[in-house]
């Protein structure tokens, strides 16, 4: 045989659970009840915490009246959003409220339950940073399509060998005759330079008249 009452029993076991924030809500809206979970989420010990509007534990006050009024005309609601602790700072919570009704059908107040996500949502953004990181080191550079002009300021290009002989050969083949286009394309004549160059490596005797 238990040695504690059905209401001692409720008591000990929202006291034992501190992963989760459990209350009980009027009607109105305001906290009738506070577990050791509520304590470590929020920072508010019971005493402080009772009496106080749900919305006071939400980032946004209004969320908390939408909470409450799906709760009353679905029987439950559930959301995940930025609550709001003593200190003023922001966590993530996944949150379920449940209505509370009599017999009759009159409604009594809310359950609540908030479940701190902070660890988790701090995860999925480190993954999804990380993913975004791969995925930009990863993609290769565009090349850029034929006859795309270069970008500013890039040095232009010297011509090429075979350019130059194409710029030659364009110029002979617009001789009128045969007869000009040698003249203009042979190699030119050798003057007396580089004759006598010429004959200074052979050693050819200079030229001279009848001794």
């Amino acid at each position: 045989m238990s040695h504690w009452s059905p209401e001692e029993q409720r008591k000990l076991l929202l006291e034992s659970i501190t992963e989760y924030a459990i209350f009980m809500l009027s009607p109105d809206g305001l906290i009738e009840s506070w577990n050791r979970g509520g304590e470590r989420i929020f920072g508010y010990t019971e005493q402080q915490a009772l009496e106080k509007h749900l919305d006071a534990l939400y980032a946004e006050r209004s969320e908390a009246g939408t909470a409450l009024r799906d709760a009353r005309d679905r029987g439950r609601s559930e959301e995940e959003g930025w609550r709001i602790r003593k200190d003023g700072s922001r966590f993530w919570a996944s949150s379920v409220v449940t209505a509370i009704r009599g017999d009759d059908g009159e409604l009594l107040g809310f359950a609540k339950v908030t479940c701190d996500l902070s660890e988790r949502r701090a995860s999925e953004e480190r993954a999804r940073l990380s993913e975004t990181t791969r995925s930009s080191c990863s993609s290769p550079t565009a090349a850029s399509p034929p006859g795309t002009p270069a970008p500013s300021g890039s040095r232009a290009t010297a011509p090429t060998r075979s350019s130059a002989s194409t710029s030659r050969s364009s110029t002979c083949a617009r001789t009128s005759s045969p007869a000009s286009r040698r003249t203009s394309c042979a190699p030119p004549p050798a003057t007396a330079t580089s004759r006598t160059r010429a004959g200074g490596c052979a050693r050819t005797a200079p030229a001279s008249g009848p001794t």
